[in-house]
């Protein structure tokens, strides 16, 4: 009876009332149910009912709090009035209904001024909820299976959600402004005095949106990460190298410092730079710009920077925090070459001391297209790793049959059996092991190329590595002419890196030429050995850049099987002699317990300290070791310590000028340009350089002969000498003279007595001499191992008793390259106990 009563007055009350009315109680009921479902969970899916979110439940109480208030006071008034008509009690007492809305009016004001604050913290919550969002723009939000999405859309699904369930999105939007304009501030001004964020998130935010450590999409904030590294691992023809970097610069991240993106060869910083400076319309050396070892194209614009990784960690002799640099990427880390192994330690220290001392924090990423993700991210406090797909087209594999015992052969026959085959369109990119290799292959493809059957394509054959004149190197890049077919002949150099457009077909030799460093002997050869898996995927990765491509393994695939998986790092395999002075230099508190992430043998890192006690640049005092006055004059010069100590030692020989000389040309690659189809004619037109007294002789003569004629480029040609890289020398020489003047070095000539020459040189490369057996072969002093004169150099067919050489290659014999004539007695008044303990040990 009571219902019907209140129905019927209900529906006799004013239009505007009954309205109000229904949408508090709509309202209300929309609250509750918003209250009591999961949509209040902000959603990882492991974390569903893990963690409820009491600051929006306790939010939307209060706010709502007025509403719901409001339509229990009105449903008690009309519940109250119906029962006074029914009763008929009703007597038009005023003043009761003036007083109930006196009263609800008053508790209504005071929840108005409540809900003013209630207002002002959802606003607060939603910029907070924003700030969180930007910062981590990877995490992936999981809305039960429904929806996903990244991050940054989060506050915008949830002004979706306030829409939905009856909110006001202004209060949302003005959040979302708010935290908007905080973001772009904390962009520019991200560090106060103090070195703190202006704002810092919330706990109770990082416990609803962060996911639990064990979880793979583990991603933590900023501000709680242990360092700010990122892993990329991006396959080939990803784009990674040259694109990431913009898409940094362009976000902003270049402003506060430059952005530095490392690569294992010159080659690659060089073409990189120039690629990318020309996707930005911009000037090489401005805004974008590399430097290289003794060869620095930047400027104050410079904001996007390519170097050698060598170049990175010279820089940090003079600057451990990389002040300089808001970003460093580390590219290409699989080759793990010996300056990249020490980068990641002096990078990872790096990071942390500046976060240690408030200072602008540091972004490290590294890149690679092949690497053991888990060993690296775990070496780098976990960092977080990021997959980019390529634009890899499908490649066919082909191996051989039976193992291959001559590679040069199987590969030449492969050549010219794919290019009877094939359409010319489709080239070829060859991987041989070195220079000598790949000049004699040249030679011969040519030479068979001239004699092919009618109706069978031209072929162009060009070579590519190192040391060849930068214009040829550029001529790879090049299309083939109309009907013609390009062959090239590469090193690793084009593994990685650099991309040779029109390769259809790779022929993998399975072959690679390494250092390898023998403490016990104290020997460092180049030898040729076979690539590792890693590798082998890089160079198929060539024939897919463009479209489909095949790959011929000129070895079984039982032999792939057996390969390494990864490439073993040059830091567990060379002479650590330069590694160990860097270290040294940078001031490096214990350099035996340096956080290396491959750490090498205890014996090559005691070799190493060994043989730099021997040249004086270091004391050793119980388990410390200290740089002396001459080593820390050594660290400042950016080459090998044996040749440091050359020019240091030159001014007691008074042949500074030689010595420097000498030591640049061995510091570029080679100046020598030799042909094999003009053998004879290289041999004749250089007779008139050639001195008895060695290589580095030889050497000084054609330098002094460039000199001579002002570097004239026509000379070169018919001296088959390689301009550019003796433009390179002068450079380097220039920058070796000017650090012996900033260290007060005298620099005298010698003039025409090159014993002095020979002299200094004895007394720093003392370890790497060979004397004359009785039998007519040579034997190194120090371990007796057996070595030949390599055919390249001028004492080919002569028989010196006792020579000097920079470095051993192994083949099929262990060769000496660039070698010098020297007296055994200079070799022992240089170092006399060294000498006296080898003859000991000898005897013994």
């Amino acid at each position: 009876m009571a219902y019907q009563t209140f129905r019927q007055e209900y529906l006799q009350v004013p239009p505007v009332t009954r309205a109000y009315t229904t949408a508090c109680f709509l309202t209300t009921a929309a609250v509750q149910l918003e209250l009591i479902t999961p949509f209040q969970l902000y959603f990882n899916p492991e974390l569903i009912f893990k963690h409820f979110q009491v600051w929006r439940l306790i939010t939307n109480y209060l706010f709502f709090g007025p509403v719901g208030f409001n339509f229990l006071f009105n449903m008690i008034f009309l519940y109250r009035y119906c029962r006074m008509l029914e009763e008929g009690s009703f007597r038009g007492r005023t003043a009761d209904f003036v007083f109930m809305f006196l009263f609800g009016g008053l508790l209504m004001t005071l929840f108005g001024l409540f809900v003013n604050l209630v207002f002002l913290g959802q606003a607060f919550t939603i910029m907070l909820v924003y700030v969180w969002s930007r910062r981590n723009p990877y995490v992936r939000m999981n809305f039960f299976g429904l929806l996903i999405f990244q991050a940054p859309f989060l506050p915008w699904v949830l002004m979706g959600f306030s829409l939905l369930l009856g909110n006001s999105i202004i209060v949302d939007l003005l959040g979302i402004a708010v935290g908007h304009i905080y973001f772009f501030l904390e962009d520019i001004f991200p560090n106060q005095p103090g070195g703190g964020r202006l704002l810092k998130t919330p706990s109770i935010l990082k416990a609803i949106f962060d996911t639990p450590e064990d979880d793979p999409n583990y991603n933590p904030l900023p501000e709680e990460r242990p360092g700010g590294f990122a892993w990329g691992e991006g396959e080939t023809g990803s784009g990674k190298t040259t694109q990431i970097p913009q898409y940094l610069y362009e976000a902003g991240i270049g402003r506060q410092g430059i952005i530095a993106v490392t690569q294992p060869r010159r080659v690659a910083a060089i073409s990189l730079a120039t690629r990318v400076s020309d996707e930005k319309k911009t000037e090489l050396g401005k805004l974008v710009g590399y430097t290289v070892r003794f060869e620095d194209f930047t400027s104050e614009e410079t904001r996007i920077k390519f170097l050698t990784d060598g170049m990175l960690l010279r820089e940090a002799i003079g600057d451990p925090l990389l002040r300089k640099y808001s970003v460093v990427i580390l590219d290409e880390a699989h080759e793990r070459t010996i300056h990249t192994d020490v980068l990641f330690g002096v990078v990872k220290a790096a990071l942390k001391k500046r976060k240690d001392l408030g200072k602008f924090p540091l972004k490290v990423v590294i890149m690679s297209a092949t690497m053991d993700v888990d060993q690296f991210s775990q070496y780098f406090n976990r960092a977080p790793v990021l997959y980019l797909e390529g634009r890899q087209h499908p490649i066919q594999i082909f191996y051989t049959k039976q193992p291959q015992s001559d590679y040069l052969q199987a590969a030449l026959v492969s050549v010219f059996q794919i290019h009877q085959e094939a359409p010319s369109s489709q080239d070829i990119l060859v991987f041989l092991t070195g220079q000598e290799e790949i000049e004699a292959m040249t030679k011969t493809c040519r030479d068979i190329a001239k004699h092919l059957p009618d109706g069978c394509p031209q072929m162009v054959v060009m070579p590519l590595y190192a040391s060849l004149p930068y214009t040829q190197q550029l001529r790879v890049f090049q299309a083939a002419p109309k009907g013609y077919r390009k062959v090239i002949l590469s090193t690793n150099i084009a593994e990685t890196s650099i991309t040779i457009a029109g390769i259809k077909y790779v022929v993998d030799t399975g072959m690679v030429k390494a250092k390898k460093f023998s403490p016990e002997s104290g020997l460092e050869v180049l030898a040729v050995q076979r690539v590792s898996k890693a590798q082998a995927w890089q160079r198929t990765g060539r024939a897919g850049r463009e479209d489909s491509g095949i790959c011929y393994r000129l070895y079984t695939e039982d032999e792939f099987e057996k390969f390494d998986k990864m490439t073993i790092p040059e830091i567990q395999r060379c002479n650590l002699a330069s590694v160990m002075l860097q270290l040294l230099a940078l001031r490096i508190p214990n350099i035996l317990t340096f956080d290396f992430m491959s750490k090498p043998s205890p014996d090559a890192i005691q070799a190493a300290i060994e043989q730099l006690d021997l040249l004086g640049a270091v004391d050793r005092k119980e388990d410390q070791v200290t740089l002396t006055p001459l080593g820390r004059k050594m660290a400042a010069f950016p080459l090998e310590p044996k040749f440091s100590k050359t020019i240091l030692m030159s001014p007691k020989f008074h042949c500074t000028e030689e010595i420097l000389t000498i030591v640049s040309l061995l510091s570029v690659d080679s100046i020598l340009y030799n042909p094999p189809s003009r053998r004879d004619e290289v041999q004749s037109v250089r007779k008139k350089f050639i001195s008895s007294e060695g290589d580095h002789l030889t050497l000084l003569n054609i330098y002094r002969a460039f000199k001579n004629v002002s570097g004239n480029k026509e000379w070169c040609r018919e001296n088959f000498v390689n301009n550019r890289n003796m433009m390179l020398v002068l450079d380097v020489r220039a920058q070796l003279r000017d650090i012996c003047l900033k260290l007060s070095l005298p620099i005298e000539s010698s003039r025409s007595d090159t014993g002095n020459i020979r002299r200094c040189l004895a007394h720093s490369l003392f370890m790497n001499t060979a004397e004359l057996q009785p039998d007519g072969t040579y034997a190194t002093v120090d371990s007796h191992q057996l070595v030949a004169i390599h055919p390249s150099s001028v004492l080919f067919h002569c028989k010196p008793a006792c020579v000097m050489y920079n470095e051993l290659l192994h083949t099929n014999k262990c060769y000496m390259r660039d070698l010098c004539v020297v007296d055994a007695d200079w070799l022992y008044d240089a170092a006399p106990d060294y000498f006296r303990r080898k003859l000991r040990a000898a005897k013994n």
